[in-house]
């Protein structure tokens, strides 16, 4: 049977169950699954509603995440990993995901690099949190310091990052797993969005899942002062209303603290090289990600685009994802002080 036939059958599963936030996590997560397969079983012609043995649960885990009953890069990538080895390293050669799409290790390729990206983000975080703290006390003894954290942390992220390729396959990507990733929101094939039995009574618009998801790379914006405007700037911050409501915040708060840049702009000159050096290695990872685009989307639906063909020109999350992205690594060059 299909897995519509199957997913019809289901009894009605009581989300009221779940306590833990870890278990509405993997819960959102195993819907999140089982709905995308559902949807785009035929990539080219989508379901337009979901039944609501996924449907309500669905959203009632949802709300209570703070997230929308979508696919998002925080249930799927960093709350859905495990070691293979509990003593080993967190690398991509020991991780495993929890649950998944299939079973191939293309898709786990594919949502782990982004969690271990995610990690090498962390003491970039903290060095900005650490260094706005500071300047709120006038206190720029220790900037140089935390912008060179920044900036090796952004190199991490590039080096980690560059491991997509050859772990995920670009073809098998493109036509088995793209569809499954995309959402309802600028999604030609979707004009109305989704219909989310048992739960509304019109359709609802919903992004597929995101880089731009990701908190990283926004706080790390947020942090040296990077403002993006137009169409790019408002998909950055409607990205924000995927993310679980603690990272939403953090880039706000982080947003209106004291500017790293203005500290830097009225510093010596040596300030200023060093928040130009992170600047760059900003830059180089989005060039990175626009490398990616071409491998895994341009050239793939340039060859043979297949049933992913609706989508040929997009991003999973609805975005002209070359065009996006180049606009945006414009914008932080833009940024380099004089």
């Amino acid at each position: 049977r299909s897995i519509q036939e199957e997913v019809r059958n289901l009894p009605l599963l009581d989300h009221e169950l779940l306590q833990s936030k870890t278990e509405l996590q993997l819960a959102h997560w195993l819907l999140s699954c089982l709905s995308q397969s559902y949807i785009h079983a035929i990539p080219s012609t989508p379901a337009q509603s979901l039944p609501p043995q996924l449907a309500i649960p669905w959203c009632a885990v949802s709300s209570k995440l703070g997230i929308p009953p979508i696919i998002v890069h925080s249930t799927c990538s960093l709350c859905n990993w495990r070691k293979l080895d509990p003593s080993g390293p967190m690398s991509i050669e020991n991780l495993s995901l929890i649950y998944s799409l299939d079973s191939s290790r293309d898709l786990e390729v594919f949502l782990l690099i982004p969690l271990l990206v995610e990690l090498c983000s962390v003491p970039a975080v903290i060095a900005i949190i650490t260094a706005q703290q500071s300047l709120a006390k006038n206190d720029k003894s220790d900037l140089l310091a935390h912008l060179a954290t920044i900036k090796t942390s952004l190199q991490d992220m590039r080096v980690v990052l560059k491991q997509m390729f050859p772990g995920c396959n670009p073809a098998v990507f493109y036509h088995q797993h793209r569809p499954l990733l995309s959402g309802w929101e600028d999604n030609p094939s979707m004009p109305d969005g989704l219909l989310y039995e048992g739960v509304s009574d019109s359709p609802q618009k919903f992004s597929g899942g995101s880089a731009a998801q990701s908190s990283a790379v926004q706080v790390i914006d947020a942090g040296l002062g990077v403002s993006h405007s137009g169409r790019e700037g408002k998909f950055l911050v409607r990205m924000r209303d995927y993310m679980p409501p603690n990272q939403a915040g953090l880039i706000s708060h982080i947003a209106e603290g004291p500017s790293i840049r203005d500290a830097c702009l009225s510093a010596t000159g040596e300030l200023k090289n060093s928040y130009n050096e992170c600047l760059k290695a900003l830059e180089l990872l989005r060039t990175e990600h626009l490398i990616l685009v071409a491998r895994y989307i341009t050239t793939p639906s340039n060859t043979n685009r297949g049933e992913a063909d609706h989508l040929a020109d997009q991003g999973t999350g609805g975005t002209a994802l070359a065009t996006f992205l180049k606009r945006i690594r414009q914008d932080t060059a833009e940024m380099k002080l004089p």
